[in-house]
């Protein structure tokens, strides 16, 4: 497990170290669906129709998240952005529940990964 931290807290997640720190350094934080009243409703305010046709049964209604969403971070902040990531129940990699990452900005968010290189003796 890697650890978010915020402000306050510190948080065990199922996500790789270095890309928490890029999506930080981007401006991406920890929020909580407890904070941000029926986030986990598809029918609610939070959620839009899927117009994409990946050739999905016509008769089935998709959902998604919006992507010009406000919501309440874990320290109390507002920030206006797109879902990254989410994690409603039991998962691997972490014991947290009912969380998400907001990013803010439109999507996408470029992410720049470097890999380090330690020359120790040549």
């Amino acid at each position: 497990m890697n650890s978010w931290t915020t402000k306050n807290s510190a948080f065990n997640v199922n996500i790789e170290q270095r890309l928490i720190r890029v999506m930080q350094s981007k401006g991406a934080r920890f929020c909580k669906m407890s904070h941000n009243s029926d986030i986990d409703n598809k029918s609610s305010k939070w959620w839009e129709d899927d117009t994409r046709n990946d050739n999905a049964d016509e008769n089935q209604s998709r959902r998604k998240l919006k992507q010009d969403i406000t919501v309440t971070t874990i320290d109390g902040d507002s920030v206006t952005g797109y879902i990254t990531h989410w994690v409603t129940g039991p998962c691997i990699g972490t014991n947290e529940i009912n969380w998400f990452i907001i990013q803010p900005g439109k999507y996408p968010t470029k992410y720049i990964l470097t890999n380090e290189l330690f020359v120790e003796d040549l």
